[in-house]
């Protein structure tokens, strides 16, 4: 069972963890926030102790994020999510004399290009946006740069000569929300999360959104402008694609992210991420350490990133940035999935762990990921994690070169996951992740040292071994590997 409360746009959910603590996870973007996309996302994790009834009230904080929802690669740049277009041009005009009411108003400059007033920022501060100079309106392109002044064609205005352009400013907010809600499962009903919940079976977040094609969005804003109802928020406009997300809480912290991206109009999906995360906080003093299953020991300038064991992850252990492409995996057939954070005490006991990955359902099965990403994902700097699960960073740049070998999807269905869980082992871990009818079994050996580990099958349950480095074996009821490296993966099918 499990506690649930919704205030304003943030929704917590609270679940068992330990003998000592309670699981808080909190996520953002219930309501609209003016000007953003504020999509759905993941806001905050901590534990809190079991004797504390504020649901709210968080004593060690596991994680903070500001950004975690990835978005759709269209057109070689991100959109959807917190991500717009960056295609506006921010122009500095001091005392311009424009208002609120001239958005949408239609300018050339002196090279006979078309540009349309998206928002007045300032006083002094515009933001303009070029016609669609790309082949068509789901093939679009964008001027970075206005040439000379810009004279008005439909508004009783001064010409406006910039003294400064800032390009790549982003056109938000880039998506029109269909659905945003919060669920709950209570005594055979479900019903909607207003206040708070006490003993859930079930909580899930059910979210849809358009996201909107750029190269519509500066008629639609002239178009209501004409009809006098024109606003400074980009919110209209065709859409591209559209997208379908499930956000399903289960009573041991499990947080199923299901995904459903369609691109609509002859629109192509260049890259989805999936799931993406910060580094984990120092909760406890020693220190986090990532670990990815599936990944050579790396080398780049000279240095050795090794993530087939756990590997101290800070800024100063990190490469500025590495693309796992399929030479770095260790069975080119089989593309890492996932990968665990720990966080350390001073004793550098792992005291927690934090596993993220995709399962093998709909377009994530590793023989069709295998075939349809440029690389497994992206290590960067700054430690966050940038997995892929279709496409990639190489075949965004393919799409932006115009290159034919670029992969182009239509749609994009799959299940990612994210689970707090306690380690048990300094030495290999094993965790399980439910779905509708069962449960996935991960199992992993990274320190060389020999330990086995087992499963217990409740009556009627079936396994089915996804793939594994490790022999297993059944022996009254449980399921076994032994070994010092490697991993395991099972499908455990049925219920008590």
């Amino acid at each position: 069972m499990m506690d649930a409360a919704k205030s304003g746009a943030d929704l917590v959910v609270r679940t068992a963890f330990s003998e000592r603590y309670d699981l808080v996870q909190i996520m953002r973007g219930l309501e609209p926030v003016p000007g953003q996309n504020s999509p759905v996302d993941f806001r905050l994790a901590a534990l809190c102790d079991r004797e504390q009834t504020d649901i709210w009230h968080a004593d060690r904080v596991l994680a903070f994020s500001t950004d975690e929802c990835p978005p759709l690669v269209i057109n070689g740049e991100d959109i959807g999510g917190n991500h717009g277009q960056p295609c506006l041009i921010r122009v500095t005009a001091p005392e311009h004399k424009l208002s609120a009411k001239d958005a949408g108003s239609f300018w050339k400059d002196e090279s006979g290009l078309g540009f349309t007033l998206i928002k007045t920022e300032s006083r002094d501060t515009l933001l303009f946006m070029s016609d669609n100079i790309g082949s068509s309106e789901t093939d679009y392109l964008f001027a970075d740069r206005i040439t000379g002044c810009l004279t008005p064609a439909d508004v009783g205005a001064d010409k406006i000569v910039s003294r400064r352009q800032e390009s790549g400013i982003q056109l938000t907010p880039a998506i029109r929300h269909t659905e945003r809600r919060a669920l709950c499962s209570k005594d055979g009903e479900t019903t909607e999360i207003i206040n708070e919940v006490r003993g859930c079976g079930q909580v899930e977040i059910r979210e849809a959104y358009e996201i909107i094609n750029p190269a519509t969005v500066a008629e639609a804003l002239r178009s209501a402008k004409s009809r006098g109802d024109a606003a400074e928020q980009p919110n209209a406009g065709k859409a591209l694609a559209r997208m379908r997300l499930v956000y399903r809480f289960h009573d041991d912290g499990t947080v199923m992210i299901e995904f459903d991206a369609e691109a609509l109009g002859g629109a192509r999906i260049d890259c989805f991420l999936g799931v993406m995360h910060q580094l984990k906080c120092d909760a406890f003093g020693g220190g986090v350490s990532r670990y990815i299953p599936g990944l050579k020991p790396l080398t780049q300038g000279g240095k050795i990133y090794d993530f087939s064991r756990p590997y101290a992850t800070r800024r100063d252990t990190m490469p500025e940035r590495l693309l796992l492409t399929s030479d770095t995996w260790l069975n080119a057939d089989v593309p890492p999935d996932r990968q665990i954070d720990f966080l350390s005490d001073e004793n550098g006991r792992r005291v927690v762990g934090f596993a993220s990955g995709f399962l093998p359902v709909f377009d994530g099965e590793p023989s069709y990921r295998s075939k349809h990403i440029t690389e497994a994902g992206t290590l960067v700097k700054s430690c966050k994690s940038y997995p892929t699960f279709l496409g990639g960073e190489l075949n965004a740049r393919r799409a932006r070169e115009g290159k034919g070998d670029a992969f182009g999807f239509s749609r994009i269905r799959g299940a990612a996951y994210r689970k707090y869980f306690t380690p048990a082992f300094d030495d290999a871990l094993m965790y399980t992740i439910p779905c509708s009818d069962g449960e996935y079994v991960y199992m992993d050996y990274f320190a060389g040292v020999s330990r086995r580990l087992g499963f217990k099958l409740k009556r009627g349950q079936t396994v089915q071994m996804l793939y594994s480095d490790l022999p297993c074996v059944t022996e009254n009821g449980r399921v076994f590997a032994e070994g010092s490296t490697g991993s395991v993966c099972l499908r455990v099918r049925g219920k008590e």
